[in-house]
Order: structure tokens, then sequence, then C-alpha cells
């Protein structure tokens, strides 16, 4: 079984699960499940489950079932050109286990690495698909690999120790692979510029995968020009402008990925996308380009576009809400203004909008889209209300609207949070709330305690940005004068995987003393204190008593 994008896949019978999930987290790829003869004969007969499990928020999938059939044994020439690339890349004791053992089953009269998942051969048993990806070759790109020129289809190098230029060691070996379609180099020490040798007339080169080297210098057109479908270079040292896309020229370009480039990275201006019609994926976050966003549309297809840490300016583009498959769309910490448009906050697919320090500012649109999972908006300059809509949103697990400058109480919120919660039979899917650093005021409405993250069922934790958090309240430093609201205080002592944060308010205390189940930590309830009706201020253990339970027990609340 092969699944063709991130994720973990599993493939097990419908009479039961004869074999262990198979799990490897990619960015792209191909992931590849095997099983011995012994294995299939053994297991329970069909018709056959397959199970793929993304772990990504906007990923694409394919699969593909292939039977059992016997490998041929590797042509001799195909041999001859892996023993030299062993004798160049594998001259420390125990290195390249992989291609050693496939040699030796050669040698020793078996079908070699034809017979190794996922290598493939042709009848002649020439290789059409080499991987020996983190097998540790050491050495300058191998010129050995040439001798596999005649039908390589698909060579996977990555996660490897392979040095050289491309220039010099990398193209030469391939510029007879007229059939070479992906070429996965990722996680290696290639260097220097990047070149057209292997995209000339007759090229059927799709994917280049060069993540995580020492490319440098520009980005050569060719590059995002048909046949190429996916170009995958984040992680490198590239400089100088994005190449223009010309219309008709971009027809195949799906993924095209060139974030986190050391130093200074990409330069100048964003170049229109609306000339490459099959782009899904777009990454070019960590650089330095800049001036304002093309107002042109987004390709129908795109599903994730991230723009984050560079130099935008202007308006965001309300077309940019037109983009009807639109998943996840990352802006943040850019020098944008203006409001964040209406149409982009109802996009009807987005999942994920990031935007925080991008320079945004203005009231919050009313109404938002059905799918929306995480909005983190925070460090920009919104004023006036909380937008009701907000809390009523079937699907919102993050909101993020922390050091705005937001107003108003927040009655209407949570009465949309209240009834988003009635309506499921459960608590409000919101697990992770911030209103941080905000003007808002009035009382703590009750009916915020149906927000998930004070479900201590529930059991939630989420990455943004690769920044793992879990169930969180936050609404220090605002200007809210009511009473401590209780069921905060109660989640604040008695729920342990719970973040609570109420310091920075004036608050009033509470008419009477709050049952907890739990001695407060004095970390949860710094800074937090109240005003008595006689003006006196008494900080948070002064107003909490402690029933039931122990310190350090039951973690249920009243």
């Amino acid at each position: 079984m092969w699944g063709v994008g991130g994720g973990r896949a599993a493939a097990g019978s419908r009479r039961g699960a004869p074999f262990p999930p198979f799990n490897q987290n990619q960015a792209y790829g191909a992931d590849a499940v095997s099983f011995t003869a012994a294995e299939v004969a053994a297991a329970p007969p069909g018709p056959w489950t397959v199970e793929i499990f993304g772990f990504g928020d906007a990923t694409e999938y394919e699969a593909r079932c292939d039977l059992p059939s016997p490998a041929p044994a590797t042509a001799r020439a195909h041999v001859a050109a892996l023993r030299s690339v062993l004798d160049d890349c594998c001259r420390l004791a125990g290195s390249c286990p992989s291609l050693r053992a496939s040699l030796h089953d050669a040698a020793a009269g078996g079908p070699g690495p034809c017979g190794v998942p996922p290598n493939e051969c042709d009848a002649e048993g020439r290789l059409t698909t080499l991987t020996l990806a983190g097998d540790g070759l050491a050495c300058p790109f191998p010129a050995g690999v040439e001798g596999l020129a005649d039908t390589i289809r698909h060579l996977d190098l990555s996660l490897n120790e392979l040095h050289g230029s491309w220039r010099e060691h990398v193209a030469p070996p391939l510029a007879k692979a007229t059939r070479l379609a992906s070429l996965r180099l990722s996680l290696n020490r290639i260097k220097g510029p990047l070149t057209c040798d292997l995209h000339g007339k007759g090229s059927v080169l799709a994917l280049v995968a060069l993540t995580q080297n020492a490319v440098d210098g520009g980005v050569p057109a060719c590059l995002v020009e048909v046949p190429v479908e996916e170009l995958h270079l984040s992680g490198n040292t590239l400089t100088g402008r994005l190449p223009a896309i010309a219309r008709g020229a971009a027809d195949t370009l799906r993924v095209l990925s060139l974030g986190d480039q050391a130093g200074e990275g990409l330069t100048g201006p964003l170049p229109s996308f609306s000339s490459a019609p099959a782009l899904t994926d777009v990454r070019l976050q960590s650089n330095s380009l800049s001036g304002e966003l093309p107002t042109d549309p987004l390709p129908a297809r795109l599903v994730s576009l991230d723009l984050s840490n560079n130099q935008f300016e202007g308006k965001l583009p309300s077309g940019w809400g037109d983009a009807v498959a639109l998943e996840s769309l990352v802006l943040d910490s850019n020098r944008l203004r203006g409001r964040l448009p209406p149409a982009i906050a109802v996009a009807p697919s987005l999942r994920i909008l990031s935007a925080s320090s991008a320079g945004l500012e203005g009231d919050l649109p009313d109404s938002w889209g059905p799918s929306l999972v995480r909005a983190l908006l925070s460090n920009n300059s919104f004023t006036g209300r909380l937008p009701p809509s907000l809390g009523g949103l079937p699907a919102l697990q993050m909101l993020d609207l922390s050091n705005n400058e937001l107003d108003g109480d927040l009655a209407a919120f949570g009465d949309a949070v209240a009834a988003a919660a009635a309506e499921a039979g459960a608590a409000s899917p919101l697990r992770f709330l911030s209103l941080a650093a905000n003007r808002l005021y009035g009382d703590v409405p009750s009916t915020l305690a149906s927000i998930g993250a004070l479900d201590v069922k529930a059991v939630w934790g989420a990455a943004p940005n690769g920044a793992l958090v879990g169930k969180t309240l936050n609404l220090t430093s605002n200007a809210f004068r009511g009473p401590l609201p209780a069921f905060a205080v109660r989640a604040l002592a008695d729920a342990k995987d719970v973040a609570v944060g109420l310091a920075d308010n004036p608050w009033a205390c509470p008419p009477a003393p709050v049952p907890v189940r739990r001695v407060l930590p004095a970390s949860a309830a710094q800074g937090v204190e109240c005003e008595r009706d006689g003006g006196e201020k008494v900080p948070l253990a002064n107003v909490v008593r402690v029933v039931g339970g122990r310190d350090g027990g039951d973690d249920g609340r009243e």
C-alpha cells in the first residue's frame, strides 16, 4: 500500500487487524507499507481496508494498492552502478545497511535492490524507483547514479550526508536521465546555485525536493514552469526575487515551498498566482518579500497559503475570500494595514486564519465562516466589540485576540457560546480563548463556563505554528469590574490541565467565598486580587474556601 502525502498509513483486514499500523510522518513524498508472503498467507481473507490518517491541517492524499508479484533479479548494470555508490559513499563500517543488504542479496542470487520495497524495477530488472533515504550515504552526490539513467523515474536520496554542488555533482550524473520524474534530496548538504540543466526540452521532471540543504542564489524560472508540479526548496539560503509566473507556463505547478530561507532570503514583490491555476499549496514564510499583496484572484484550487514573517504592506485583498478551496491562510508578522476583509472571514472552506502581528486594525467582521477551527489574531490593533458570532461557530477550537484594543462586555459573546453548547449537547468546541490585554469591561458572564476549555472531560492539545498549547481561558489585563467569575476561579484551582488567566483586572470580590476542591497553587493565583465593598483589595486566596477533597486531590468542580 502506498500513501502519497504527509500522514500515517495503516493497513488491515475487516475481520481484524493482523498487521500493526505503519507510522511515518512526512511533509510530502511516499510512504510504503509492505508485508511478507508469510504474513499475507496467514492473514484472514479480504476484503481489505486501508486507512490514512492526516496529521496536517491542509493535506492531500492519494492511495494505491499493489498486489504482490515476484521481483525480477536486478540487472547487472544497475547492480554495478549501485556498487559504485557503495564504494564512494559507504566507507564507514555499518553505514548504508539497506544498500549493503540488497547488494549482498543480489550476489547471493536473489532479486537484490529490485526486491526491496519501495524500489521498483521493470521486467528486465532495471530500476525505475530507487529509495535510499536515511541510509547513511556520505559523499558528494554519487556519480554512480549515472548508471541508472536509462530507466530511473523516481530517485530518493534524502536524509543523508550528501554534499557537493548542484552544477558540478548533481546535474552531470542525471543529465541523461530523461525519464526522471521526481528527485528527492532534502536534508543533505547540497550547495551552490540551481541551474536548468535537468529541465531542458522533453524533461518530465515534475518534483524537485531540496528542503534543508545549502542551496543559494536565485530561483531559476524553469523551476516554476511545465512540467514541474512540486518545488520544495525551504530551509536553504536562496536570495533574489521570485520569478514571475507566465500565463500557461505553470499549468502543472501544484506546490511551491520556498519558506524559511537563511539570511535575508527572497526579496521583492509577491508575483500573481493567477497564472498557476493548479496551485494548492504555497509556503513563502520567513523571507524578506515586500510590497503590496497582488489583488488578482487566488487560484481556485489553492488550499494553503503561508506568507508569514515577511514585510508585506498595504491592505489584505478582499478578493482573496473568493478562493473557495482555501483552508489555511497564514499572514503573521507582516506590515499590513486596514481591516480584515469580511469576505475572508466568511470564506467557506477556511479552517485556519493566522494573522498575529500582521498590522491589521479596525472592527472585526460581524460574520464568520462555519469551517473556522483556529482564528489567531493577536498583537494587532482591532477595535470595537467582540463579535458574538465568533462564540457560536460550530468548529472553532482556538480564538486568540490578545493584545488588541477590543472594548465592550462579553454578554452577547457568552450567550452565543452557551447557545452553541446547548445545540451540540456538550461543551462548546472552544478549547483555547485568549482575550488578554484588551479594554474589555463589565461582568464576565457565567455562560462562558460552557467553553470547552473548562470541560474537565475533554483531552486536547493543539500545535499552531509548531508550539503545543493546552486548554486555556485567558482574561488577564482588561478592565473587568464585575465579581470574580466563580466558574473560572474553580477551574483555576481544580483543573490541572487548564490554564486560566485572571490577573490585572479591577475585580470586585464575590459576595461569598468560592468553594474549591484544592488549595490554589500560588503561581496560578499570582496577580489576582479583588476589591471588597469597603475598598479593601485582597488576594484571591482570601475569597476561596476549600471543601471536600484535599490539596492535589479530586479535579472535579462543584
